[in-house]
């Protein structure tokens, strides 16, 4: 007895039998999602494959893609339109020769906002992606040629849009100088100094996306392995094992 308190114990009842056998179970499920966690390859995506806000992000961007279709099979296009949207571009490409690559972009940027179903719209988009590309900001880049794939699949200039961010890609891995393969300590094989593992990460999801959706004999294998390349350069241990299964995929789809 302690002064102030008391216990009282009574025998279970039916509906705490059933509380219990809840509980129960429900821890076990919690061993079972901490033994799935131990297991190196269980909370990996397959090459190929994005992580849950990817695919978010990526279905979002599906039903932005399919109200603009709609709206552009409706739309007709006026010369004041093309019009407008000429002055923006001629406006940031002026900005991109002369050195103002992110107020290039924003005025790309707004020749499609404000002028969305002009004929410029393809032009708009490819006009920022370029702003987007001689800044080095890889995220933009990614998101604009997503844009324009999705949004303007009959735009013309699409392969050399896909070829351009995928050169992109490549200058920003520089893998030759960040993989010493002939290094005699293992820790010096990987140099990771004075890179972004932001921009390591949001150039993964572009060379993915040029692997889907690029041109079989140039750009989607380049981007594959670059997405192998890309996966060792993050570091993580969990980026290693779905490297090794990237390089063996490429394997079986380029063999």
């Amino acid at each position: 007895k302690v002064p102030g308190f008391s216990l009282s114990l009574t025998p279970v009842r039916p509906h705490c039998r059933r509380m219990v056998r809840l509980i129960s179970l429900i821890v076990l499920l919690c061993l079972v999602g901490i033994v799935s966690a131990m297991d190196p390859g269980s909370q990996i995506n397959q090459p190929g494959e994005e992580g849950e806000s990817e695919a978010k992000a990526w279905a979002e961007l599906e039903k932005e893609a399919a109200e603009y279709q709609r709206g552009r099979f409706r739309a007709t296009p006026e010369q004041s339109d093309d019009a407008g949207a000429r002055r923006y571009l001629d406006r940031a490409r002026q900005l991109l020769t002369t050195g103002h690559e992110i107020r290039a972009r924003w005025w790309a940027e707004d020749a499609f906002d404000e002028f969305p179903y002009s004929t410029l719209a393809g032009e708009s988009l490819r006009m920022g992606m370029e702003g987007a590309a001689v800044q080095g900001n890889i995220g933009k880049v990614r998101d604009k040629l997503q844009r324009l794939w999705l949004f303007i699949p009959d735009y013309p200039g699409l392969g050399e849009a896909m070829e351009r961010a995928m050169s992109v890609a490549e200058d920003l891995q520089d893998f030759s100088k960040a993989i010493n393969l002939e290094s005699e300590q293992p820790r010096a094989v990987i140099t990771l100094e004075g890179r972004s593992l932001d921009n390591d990460v949001q150039n993964n999801r572009l060379l993915r996306f040029l692997a889907r959706h690029g041109d079989r004999e140039s750009i989607a294998p380049r981007a594959a392995l670059g997405l192998a390349r890309g996966l060792i350069l993050t570091g993580g241990k969990d980026e290693i094992y779905a490297a090794r299964r990237a390089y063996e995929q490429f394997l079986e789809d380029y063999p």
